[in-house]
């Protein structure tokens, strides 16, 4: 099974759209934060953790094989900042 989803995903109030490189700050903003990472599976991360993540297993914009996860990017539609990410797997 293949998903291959055209960008934007859109409902009444975000997007769902591929991460990039100007991420970083929005990113690190709420993933670095010891609060945020109390209650997910994941430490805080810096700029050159998020970096690495975006060059890496967090680049895809498709689910192509078994095992395989997606991470988007969460926006709000009326101001296109980013609020958050999602993992689907």
């Amino acid at each position: 099974m293949e998903l291959r989803p055209l960008y934007p995903v859109l409902s009444d109030r975000t997007a769902l759209r591929p991460l990039g490189p100007g991420d970083v700050g929005a990113l690190v903003a709420y993933r670095s934060r010891p609060d945020v990472c109390r209650y997910v599976p994941f430490e805080p991360m810096d700029a050159d953790a998020v970096a690495a993540r975006l060059a890496g297993p967090w680049a895809g914009t498709a689910l192509d094989t078994e095992g395989q996860s997606l991470t988007l990017g969460v926006t709000l539609r009326s101001t296109g900042e980013l609020v958050g990410d999602v993992l689907l797997a």
